[in-house]
């Protein structure tokens, strides 16, 4: 709902607020390689799946969802 292209931007009218949470690319890249091992990807294929992947995605969405939130909050 906070990502402005379509189909993404018809869910923000369903939604009281909008809030959108918000880390620093390091802590992101943490997050998200522990979330894939985790899952019991080596080291190797979870930095992989984050560089590659996740964290495209997530610089694509940080850039434009910041401007349809009601508020933006910073995760340490």
């Amino acid at each position: 709902g906070l990502y402005g292209v379509e189909p993404w931007s018809r869910l923000a009218p369903l939604f009281d607020e909008k809030w959108f949470i918000s880390c620093s690319p390091d802590v992101a890249r943490r997050r998200v390689i522990d979330r894939h091992m985790s899952t019991g990807d080596s080291l190797e294929r979870a930095t992989f799946r984050a560089e590659y992947n996740d964290l495209k995605n997530a610089a694509i969405i940080d850039e434009g969802s910041r401007q349809f939130a009601d508020r933006v909050i910073e995760s340490k």
